[in-house]
């Protein structure tokens, strides 16, 4: 699941297995299952159509929940710190550590890196030099730990951006996978070029830590219900029919009939929470395939179709594109809102780091 950063909330949608809509002590959202039509469908207020319009072209830098000085470590154990800066000539490389000193091991590093196209399958970006500014690579180490076999991460730590303006980058540099010792954390590298005021002594790079609640909450698939989710009131305002998802791109996809479901949130304003969607029938089993009308499909009846060759138009997707702004997220779904019957809402506890104090120039 990717994001965009906003103070209040973030929304993102999980086709998984519905359960009793009681507090759970799972981790993370249960897997999704086979569904069941719909027995007595409920109506839902729905509006009239419009159209999903486009997030904002210039979006404002949320503030940080935190900072920190050139590392993070996680109560969970994940950990991003600066390796060091770099500054690229056309054929040379110059690297400092977090205290500016010379960095010959990064240095190293990044020469490998950048000399074998085609790290993670594509090649190294063009970087452009901007004229008159401190035009560096900041690299990050990222290290997480081993995930017991079979078990599920409850928390991740991501880098989300660099530089003044952390929520608009170019492309970053793949750089070459260190070796990994068996059973032991997984540590991989992080490079962004970052443009500042010739100016200026240092620059940050933005953190988002992701903690699973272990709580979820039910709510009625119906326009005016609430619920509780950790500190955080999610109320559904708005059911809205005809709604042209911008993600889908195909000639079937433009015809397929999608709805937009809006919530209001409100709540602690220091608190983020993202939410993981689980749509429901009426008999409180999860909704996994959908026919082109987006009325359920039945497992055993998905597989039938498929057997005989007639499943054109059946979809595993029943949830499409986001968008959020403060206090309300929206989601696109792909299912009648007439045969959903409630809706599980799992959260995510999102947290904000800004890594600062990295030096754009090394130690004179």
């Amino acid at each position: 699941m990717r994001l965009l950063l906003l103070p209040l909330a973030l929304i993102s949608l999980l086709a998984a297995g519905c359960g009793d809509g009681n507090a759970s002590n799972n981790a993370t959202p249960p897997p999704a299952h086979a569904s069941g039509g719909p027995a007595n469908p409920r109506p839902a207020t729905v509006d009239t159509p419009t159209v999903a319009s486009p997030p904002p072209a210039n979006v404002l830098v949320p503030k940080a929940d935190m900072i920190a000085e050139l590392a993070y470590t996680s109560e969970a154990g994940n950990k991003v710190e600066l390796a060091g800066v770099c500054k690229l000539g056309e054929d040379t490389v110059a690297c400092w550590g977090p205290k500016g000193e010379p960095n010959k091991d990064l240095e190293k590093l990044m020469l490998e890196s950048l000399k074998v196209p085609g790290i993670a399958g594509s090649n190294q970006p063009t970087m452009g030099l901007k004229f008159g500014m401190k035009n560096r690579v900041v690299v990050l180490k990222v290290t997480s730990p081993a995930t017991p076999s079979g078990g599920t991460a409850i928390s991740a730590l991501n880098v989300t951006g660099f530089g003044s303006n952390p929520m608009r980058q170019s492309n970053p540099i793949q750089m070459k996978m260190p070796s990994q010792a068996e059973n032991g954390p997984f540590i991989r590298y992080v490079a962004q070029p970052v443009v500042e005021e010739p100016s200026a002594k240092t620059t940050t790079a933005r953190l988002v830590q992701r903690d699973t609640l272990k709580e979820s909450k039910e709510l009625p698939m119906k326009v005016g219900e609430t619920a509780n989710l950790s500190g955080q009131l999610i109320k559904l305002s708005r059911i809205i029919s005809g709604v042209r998802d911008p993600l889908l791109a195909g000639e079937s996809d433009r015809t397929r009939p999608s709805w937009m479901i809006e919530f209001d949130q409100t709540g602690s304003a220091g608190l983020q929470i993202s939410i993981h969607l689980e749509l429901c029938d009426e008999s409180g089993v999860p909704i996994q395939y959908v026919d082109p009308q987006g009325s359920p499909v039945t497992k055993a009846k998905f597989d039938e179709l498929m057997q005989s060759g007639n499943a054109d138009g059946i979809s595993a997707t029943v949830t499409g594109a986001t968008r959020s702004e403060p206090r309300r997220v929206r989601a696109v779904i792909y299912v009648n809102p007439e045969v959903i019957s409630k809706i599980i809402l799992h959260g995510v506890r999102q947290t904000t780091i800004e890594l600062a104090g990295i030096p754009l120039d090394p130690k004179k």
